[in-house]
């Protein structure tokens, strides 16, 4: 069985948290890095879903009840839209939880 010294702990306890605080830093750039790119495709989608809705008058459908249907196009866009802003807020709430235990683990230090 191997002793060690209270200096020895202490110094490896404060090592640990020191690993600790780099792997939530970098959990954190990362949730940020996907939080930037899922903005730049809501851009791309909210752009697409506009052009869409801007030619939807020239899009026939061949069914007789096309004027009461909902554009196929425009809901997948819609959709698709919808779910970037929830992926972009799931990542949000994650990285202020990250945030939160980031501080609490520097208030120790």
């Amino acid at each position: 069985m191997e002793f060690r010294s209270r200096a020895e702990l202490e110094v490896m306890d404060y090592i640990a948290l020191l690993w600790e605080q780099f792997y939530v830093a970098e959990a954190m750039l990362d949730l940020e890095k996907r939080i930037t790119e899922l903005k730049g495709d809501i851009s791309v989608a909210s752009a697409q879903l506009q052009e869409a809705k801007r030619r939807r008058n020239t899009i026939v459908f061949p069914f007789e009840d096309a004027s009461r249907r909902e554009n196929p196009i425009l809901k997948g866009l819609r959709q698709n839209l919808f779910q970037k802003y929830e992926d972009v807020k799931n990542l949000e709430n994650a990285l202020a939880a990250i945030q939160e235990y980031s501080d609490l683990v520097n208030s120790f230090t």
